[in-house]
């Protein structure tokens, strides 16, 4: 797995490059102080993925993160900041970071996350997602109701609105007094119907159908 590491903080920079300097299925392309530098790092290297400091000089991680995906779309981009400001999350979300990671994370979840987002996986932190998922329950936004090619039925919809609260299968099933093989049955369905590859991608998906509204309330 080949990495690039942007952050503006020397002494994390220097952690970061020793604790994955020791990992054989890691290395170290680049490491940079700039979102510039990553951006112009990324297209020209090619990384499978990217880990950036959410406030990078010369215009801030998100601004570099949709750069990135524009020109080095195969690139992986994984935010990493210590704000859990749900604006910031929502603005990564959709500049198209595949993880929003938390600096007070232990150096091995930073680690794992990346072989994860390597392998095609979205990232984030639980309690966020929770606090996501309360938002939109409190504004009263609902699972969107089309894909870019079919419609959901409305027990699908439900279905969508109980993975995105967190809900394990087991769970829905005993609500919907169905079975827990027909809910996973829903589940597949749902995911084909939307292009989605994981139920974290799911809660994503029903994230970014709320950041309009999201985002006007947090400003």
């Amino acid at each position: 797995m080949r990495i690039v590491i942007a952050d503006d903080h020397d002494l994390y920079l220097s952690g970061m490059r020793a604790v994955l300097g020791v990992e054989p299925d890691i290395d170290i392309v680049a490491d940079v102080a700039s979102s510039w530098e990553a951006v112009t790092s990324c297209v020209d290297l090619d990384p499978d993925v990217v880990i950036l400091g959410h406030r990078l000089p010369r215009n801030n991680g998100i601004e570099a993160c949709r750069a990135i995906k524009a020109r080095a779309p195969r690139t992986m981009v994984l935010i990493l900041t210590e704000s859990e400001d749900e604006a910031d999350l929502i603005a990564a979300i959709t500049a198209g970071a595949s993880g929003y990671l938390l600096k007070e994370f232990p150096a091995q979840q930073i680690i794992d996350s990346m072989r994860l987002a390597h392998r095609g996986q979205t990232l984030i932190p639980v309690r966020l997602t929770t606090r996501l998922i309360d938002d939109l329950s409190r504004l009263g936004l609902e699972p969107p109701v089309e894909s870019t090619a079919t419609r959901l039925s409305d027990h699908e919809r439900r279905i969508l609105g109980l993975v995105a609260q967190g809900k394990a299968n087991r769970e829905i099933a005993a609500q919907l007094y169905i079975s827990q093989n027909t809910v996973k049955n829903h589940v597949h369905t749902i995911r084909i119907k939307l292009n989605l590859g994981s139920r974290i991608e799911l809660v994503r998906h029903v994230l970014e159908q709320g950041t309009g509204e999201l985002s006007r309330r947090a400003h």
